[in-house]
């Protein structure tokens, strides 16, 4: 494979992740490490003939659509179509007069928003009606190359003279810390790996882990969002060697994301208030505004859910934490009221729980600054 037939190929698997990125966007992309994109109860009869459940899928993903009748005479048929409107499966009569009808290891050819619908044998016209439980869940990613990855996931291939280069993509968010690994299965197989972003640039790259043939890219932060592809090769590429088998690992450490970093925060302006959540594994989240000196700043951190003690502190641009607060704005929600900012420089507001790390309330909050001009 030529350097210039890589590179396009590479830019063939960024735009189509991006694209179904963008298609998207109107729906929230299922959280990292999920398996179950739907799991819902519903009925049909002469009111709701049919029912229509989106999901986000994306190229390799392998799912199991399943629906169980659970009351009535309900006849149901199930389908599953792309954004255009193309079928990609169907199940009509449940085999054996059953009560479930399945789309067992379905492949999804290329990531886009797919839309799974529940109907009734006649639709508008049918007469049966009743209950059901409907789920579709991801069992698992193909091997091939091109699939898209989420992190958690595991692939198994094969490097070989006839295919030296096998290309993986997956998104990620600015601040993201990421672990891509491939280690050797089968053969001699020399392990290469690099990770680039989407304007084709080396974000990562490792040949040998020490003592081995295996290649891993352990700990890096990436710097913005976007589509990333994982480039998994051998030691010469298409002029190596080795050959075999080999197992590709990714991962995204704890401290991943924009705001669970100092030097990723969350941008925060004056007067939109912002939504968050802390948990014991995230604690503390940090966002990031200018200030001036002598101007005059309000910050107010308010629980929404969970049993929440929210605590507040500001640092200054010189690394100063140089005020906090843990109730001043009334019960367990804090307040940093009408303080004078000493220098001119980005600000770190930390929206953390009373005792931080050592402390144990966690739930959902809204964070407002507001500046005096």
């Amino acid at each position: 494979m030529t350097i210039r037939r890589a590179f396009f190929i590479l830019l063939i698997l960024i735009a189509a992740h991006t694209a179904a990125a963008h298609r998207a966007a109107a729906l929230p992309a299922p959280a990292p490490f999920a398996q179950t994109f739907i799991n819902v109860s519903g009925r049909l009869d002469n009111a709701t003939p049919r029912a229509v459940y989106p999901f986000d899928g994306l190229r390799g993903d392998v799912i199991t659509v399943r629906l169980t009748v659970t009351e009535g005479d309900l006849d149901p048929i199930l389908t599953i179509l792309d954004s255009r409107g193309a079928i990609l499966a169907t199940r009509d009569d449940i085999p054996g007069g059953g009560r479930s009808l399945t789309i067992d290891s379905l492949r999804v050819a290329s990531s886009d928003r797919y839309s799974v619908i529940v109907s009734r044998f006649g639709d508008s016209l049918g007469v049966t009606s009743g209950g059901y439980t409907l789920t579709v869940e991801r069992i698992g990613v193909s091997s091939q190359s091109g699939s898209a990855l989420r992190y958690g996931d595991s692939v198994y291939n094969e490097i070989s003279d006839a295919q030296p280069i096998i290309y993986y993509s997956f998104r990620a968010d600015a601040g993201d810390v990421i672990t891509v690994r491939m280690q050797h299965a089968t053969g001699d197989l020399d392990a290469a790996l690099q990770i680039l972003n989407s304007r084709a640039e080396v974000v990562g790259e490792n040949d040998d882990v020490l003592g081995s043939l295996d290649a891993a890219i352990t700990g890096v932060i990436l710097r913005e969002s976007g589509v990333y592809v994982i480039v998994a090769t051998r030691y010469g590429r298409e002029s190596g060697r080795s050959r075999g088998a080999f197992v590709l690992t990714l991962d995204a450490g704890t401290e991943s994301g924009l705001g669970s970093r100092t030097d990723f925060p969350i941008p925060i302006t004056p007067g939109t208030p912002l939504t968050g959540s802390l948990s014991n594994q995230y604690y503390e989240r940090f966002y990031a505004f200018e200030g001036r000196s002598g101007q005059v700043v309000s910050i107010r951190m308010s629980r929404t859910g969970g049993a929440l003690d929210t605590y507040l502190a500001l640092v200054a641009p010189d690394g100063r934490e140089v005020t906090t607060d843990d109730d001043g704005g009334g019960g367990q929600n804090s307040l940093i009221g009408e303080f004078t900012l000493p220098q001119d420089g980005t600000y770190l507001i930390i929206a953390t729980r009373f005792e931080r790390d050592a402390g144990t309330t966690t739930g959902d909050y809204t964070l407002q600054l507001s500046i005096a001009r």
